[in-house]
């Protein structure tokens, strides 16, 4: 399962959590402005628990998780910047025998293409591994080709 699910349900549960601790320590009567402002405790629109205030704590705390997952991915991404796997200076090309061992340097970084660079990496029909894989490829259809013949 996706880090994302797992971030959802747990902030779901925790934001659940939290309505029934705010509605077990506010109290449940009328002069409680605490509870009508943070939980909508004394509304005569909907049944108690389900009240807006209630919905909006819960996608509060589901923003939340995502904003952790982010965090998360945002931190991996500096992360990966920070092995400067590419040369970053201004004078630098790279040539076509540079580019192979850059390339197997970056897919051992990351090898479950979590990451931008190795996603970019991966759709760039230039690189060595690609050009053999399409070769390999050609050669299959050629000879499943010559066979039928």
């Amino acid at each position: 399962m996706s880090i994302r699910v797992f971030a959802f349900v747990g902030a779901l549960l925790s934001g659940i959590v939290w309505v029934a601790a705010l509605s077990l320590i506010l109290p449940a009567g009328t002069d409680s402005l605490a509870a009508d402002l943070l939980l909508d405790r004394n509304t005569e629109s909907f049944p108690y628990p389900f009240t807006i205030q209630n919905l909006m704590w819960l996608v509060f705390f589901i923003g939340a998780g995502e904003l952790a997952v982010r965090l998360a991915a945002g931190n991996g991404e500096l992360a990966q910047l920070d092995k400067r796997l590419l040369p970053e200076d201004h004078q630098t090309v790279l040539r076509k025998q540079d580019v192979g061992p850059i390339y197997r340097d970056i897919r051992a970084s990351d090898a479950g293409g979590r990451f931008w660079l190795q996603r970019l990496l991966a759709r760039h029909p230039g690189l060595p591994e690609q050009r053999f894989n399409r070769a390999g490829k050609r050669r299959v259809q050629l000879h499943a080709g010559a066979l039928s013949a």
